[in-house]
Protein backbone atom coordinates (compact mmCIF):
# COMPACT_ATOMS: atom_id res chain seq x y z
CA UNK A 1 0.00 0.00 0.00
CA UNK A 2 0.87 3.56 -0.45
CA UNK A 3 0.44 5.85 2.01
CA UNK A 4 0.01 9.91 2.26
CA UNK A 5 2.39 11.19 5.14
CA UNK A 6 1.84 7.60 6.83
CA UNK A 7 -2.16 8.66 7.24
CA UNK A 8 -4.28 7.47 4.48
CA UNK A 9 -3.98 4.83 2.07
CA UNK A 10 -4.05 5.97 -1.62
CA UNK A 11 -3.71 2.56 -3.93
CA UNK A 12 -3.55 -1.11 -2.62
CA UNK A 13 -0.90 -2.85 -4.50
CA UNK A 14 -3.96 -4.61 -7.09
CA UNK A 15 -5.00 -1.22 -8.01
CA UNK A 16 -1.22 0.57 -8.26
CA UNK A 17 -0.72 -2.78 -10.68
CA UNK A 18 -3.66 -2.02 -12.54
CA UNK A 19 -2.69 1.76 -12.94
CA UNK A 20 1.04 0.85 -14.15
CA UNK A 21 -0.38 -1.62 -16.84
CA UNK A 22 -3.01 1.02 -18.02
CA UNK A 23 -0.42 3.41 -18.45
CA UNK A 24 2.34 1.12 -20.15
CA UNK A 25 -0.57 0.22 -22.44
CA UNK A 26 -1.34 4.16 -23.16
CA UNK A 27 2.27 4.73 -24.07
CA UNK A 28 2.72 1.85 -25.80
CA UNK A 29 -0.36 2.96 -28.04
CA UNK A 30 1.29 6.52 -28.07
CA UNK A 31 4.05 5.12 -29.67
CA UNK A 32 3.04 3.28 -32.25
CA UNK A 33 0.64 6.01 -33.34
CA UNK A 34 3.45 8.43 -33.51
CA UNK A 35 5.31 5.53 -35.94
CA UNK A 36 2.71 5.12 -37.71
CA UNK A 37 0.71 8.28 -38.35
CA UNK A 38 3.19 9.66 -41.08
CA UNK A 39 4.58 6.48 -42.52
CA UNK A 40 1.13 4.40 -43.20
CA UNK A 41 -1.45 5.26 -45.60
CA UNK A 42 -5.37 5.08 -44.85
CA UNK A 43 -5.77 3.09 -47.32
CA UNK A 44 -3.53 0.09 -48.85
CA UNK A 45 -3.77 -0.23 -52.59
CA UNK A 46 -1.17 -2.90 -53.48
CA UNK A 47 -0.06 -5.34 -56.29
CA UNK A 48 1.45 -8.35 -55.84
CA UNK A 49 4.33 -10.31 -58.30
CA UNK A 50 6.82 -12.43 -57.49
CA UNK A 51 10.86 -12.09 -58.00
CA UNK A 52 13.72 -14.88 -58.43
CA UNK A 53 16.45 -13.59 -56.96
CA UNK A 54 19.17 -13.30 -59.92
CA UNK A 55 16.41 -14.17 -62.28
CA UNK A 56 15.08 -12.60 -65.20
CA UNK A 57 11.94 -11.20 -63.72
CA UNK A 58 13.54 -8.23 -62.71
CA UNK A 59 12.16 -6.50 -66.64
CA UNK A 60 8.21 -7.81 -65.57
CA UNK A 61 8.61 -6.41 -61.32
CA UNK A 62 9.57 -2.69 -63.16
CA UNK A 63 7.02 -2.53 -65.58
CA UNK A 64 4.55 -3.77 -61.93
CA UNK A 65 6.29 -0.76 -60.44
CA UNK A 66 5.82 1.80 -62.75
CA UNK A 67 2.16 0.59 -63.99
CA UNK A 68 0.86 0.82 -60.15
CA UNK A 69 2.86 4.14 -58.88
CA UNK A 70 0.87 5.52 -62.48
CA UNK A 71 -2.48 4.39 -61.98
CA UNK A 72 -2.82 5.44 -57.77
CA UNK A 73 -1.75 2.55 -56.38
CA UNK A 74 0.76 2.91 -53.09
CA UNK A 75 2.24 -0.31 -52.43
CA UNK A 76 3.68 -3.24 -54.31
CA UNK A 77 3.99 -7.05 -52.56
CA UNK A 78 7.00 -8.38 -54.13
CA UNK A 79 7.51 -12.46 -53.20
CA UNK A 80 11.18 -12.95 -53.14
CA UNK A 81 11.96 -16.63 -54.26
CA UNK A 82 14.67 -18.57 -53.89
CA UNK A 83 16.64 -21.76 -55.06
CA UNK A 84 15.25 -24.49 -53.32
CA UNK A 85 17.42 -25.09 -49.72
CA UNK A 86 18.21 -21.19 -49.59
CA UNK A 87 17.50 -17.34 -50.29
CA UNK A 88 20.88 -15.81 -50.29
CA UNK A 89 19.71 -11.49 -50.08
CA UNK A 90 23.68 -11.10 -49.07
CA UNK A 91 24.41 -11.93 -52.44
CA UNK A 92 21.51 -9.82 -54.50
CA UNK A 93 21.62 -6.51 -52.53
CA UNK A 94 21.88 -4.27 -55.18
CA UNK A 95 19.33 -6.20 -57.22
CA UNK A 96 16.85 -5.71 -54.89
CA UNK A 97 17.89 -2.40 -53.39
CA UNK A 98 17.00 -0.70 -57.20
CA UNK A 99 13.33 -2.51 -57.04
CA UNK A 100 12.66 -0.70 -53.68
CA UNK A 101 14.07 2.82 -55.10
CA UNK A 102 12.38 2.63 -58.16
CA UNK A 103 8.92 1.85 -56.22
CA UNK A 104 9.99 4.44 -53.95
CA UNK A 105 10.11 7.16 -56.74
CA UNK A 106 7.20 5.97 -58.39
CA UNK A 107 5.00 6.12 -54.51
CA UNK A 108 4.91 3.10 -53.74
CA UNK A 109 5.83 1.42 -50.72
CA UNK A 110 7.69 -1.81 -51.08
CA UNK A 111 6.62 -5.01 -49.01
CA UNK A 112 8.50 -7.82 -49.33
CA UNK A 113 6.91 -11.63 -48.85
CA UNK A 114 9.33 -14.75 -48.20
CA UNK A 115 8.25 -18.48 -48.86
CA UNK A 116 9.80 -20.77 -46.41
CA UNK A 117 12.74 -23.02 -47.30
CA UNK A 118 12.30 -24.48 -49.01
CA UNK A 119 9.35 -23.08 -50.97
CA UNK A 120 7.30 -26.06 -50.79
CA UNK A 121 6.47 -26.18 -47.75
CA UNK A 122 7.53 -29.78 -47.36
CA UNK A 123 9.95 -31.59 -44.76
CA UNK A 124 12.68 -33.60 -46.44
CA UNK A 125 13.82 -36.18 -43.85
CA UNK A 126 17.05 -36.37 -45.70
CA UNK A 127 17.85 -33.46 -45.47
CA UNK A 128 20.39 -32.67 -42.02
CA UNK A 129 18.77 -29.45 -41.20
CA UNK A 130 15.05 -31.03 -41.45
CA UNK A 131 15.83 -34.18 -39.53
CA UNK A 132 16.39 -32.35 -36.36
CA UNK A 133 12.92 -31.00 -36.96
CA UNK A 134 9.76 -33.05 -34.99
CA UNK A 135 7.18 -34.10 -37.98
CA UNK A 136 3.25 -34.41 -36.55
CA UNK A 137 1.75 -37.86 -35.43
CA UNK A 138 -1.75 -38.44 -37.15
CA UNK A 139 -4.60 -39.17 -34.51
CA UNK A 140 -3.44 -42.88 -35.59
CA UNK A 141 -0.02 -42.86 -34.35
CA UNK A 142 1.34 -42.37 -37.40
CA UNK A 143 4.29 -40.32 -38.05
CA UNK A 144 3.71 -37.75 -41.55
CA UNK A 145 7.41 -37.60 -42.06
CA UNK A 146 6.95 -34.97 -44.89
CA UNK A 147 5.55 -32.53 -43.01
CA UNK A 148 6.27 -30.02 -39.91
CA UNK A 149 5.09 -30.18 -36.88
CA UNK A 150 3.96 -26.36 -36.89
CA UNK A 151 3.74 -26.30 -33.04
CA UNK A 152 7.32 -26.33 -32.41
CA UNK A 153 9.10 -23.09 -33.01
CA UNK A 154 12.27 -24.19 -34.12
CA UNK A 155 10.04 -24.97 -36.97
CA UNK A 156 9.54 -21.41 -37.89
CA UNK A 157 13.42 -20.72 -36.73
CA UNK A 158 14.45 -23.20 -39.86
CA UNK A 159 12.29 -22.30 -42.37
CA UNK A 160 12.09 -18.85 -42.36
CA UNK A 161 16.18 -18.25 -41.11
CA UNK A 162 16.37 -16.03 -44.03
CA UNK A 163 13.85 -13.32 -42.80
CA UNK A 164 16.27 -12.44 -39.96
CA UNK A 165 18.92 -11.95 -42.84
CA UNK A 166 16.30 -9.53 -44.81
CA UNK A 167 15.71 -7.87 -41.58
CA UNK A 168 19.15 -7.25 -40.38
CA UNK A 169 19.36 -5.41 -43.96
CA UNK A 170 16.23 -3.31 -43.88
CA UNK A 171 17.66 0.09 -43.47
CA UNK A 172 20.06 -0.69 -46.09
CA UNK A 173 17.22 -1.81 -48.64
CA UNK A 174 14.47 0.19 -47.51
CA UNK A 175 11.74 -1.95 -47.71
CA UNK A 176 8.59 -1.48 -45.69
CA UNK A 177 7.76 -4.47 -44.45
CA UNK A 178 8.53 -8.22 -44.55
CA UNK A 179 6.01 -10.86 -44.48
CA UNK A 180 5.97 -14.61 -44.67
CA UNK A 181 3.91 -16.48 -47.11
CA UNK A 182 3.10 -20.14 -45.07
CA UNK A 183 0.61 -21.09 -47.63
CA UNK A 184 2.82 -24.27 -48.59
CA UNK A 185 2.90 -25.73 -45.45
CA UNK A 186 -0.33 -26.99 -45.45
CA UNK A 187 -0.49 -30.68 -46.20
CA UNK A 188 -4.15 -31.48 -45.08
CA UNK A 189 -2.35 -32.88 -41.83
CA UNK A 190 -4.84 -32.18 -38.73
CA UNK A 191 -2.73 -30.46 -35.64
CA UNK A 192 -6.02 -31.18 -33.68
CA UNK A 193 -6.06 -34.96 -32.31
CA UNK A 194 -10.01 -34.42 -31.77
CA UNK A 195 -10.48 -34.22 -35.30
Amino acid sequence: MIRDRGEKCLYNSSERKIAMERICCLIVALATLSVTADSSPVRVMSGYTGYPLGGGGRGHVERMIDALGDNGFNAIDVKIQQSLRKCDIDGHVPEVKALVDRAREKGLKFNVYLYPVPHHGRRVPEWPEHAALPAPVDMHGHTVSNAFLLTDPAVFGQLFHHAFRFAARRSELGFASLRFDVETLSLNVSYDDAS
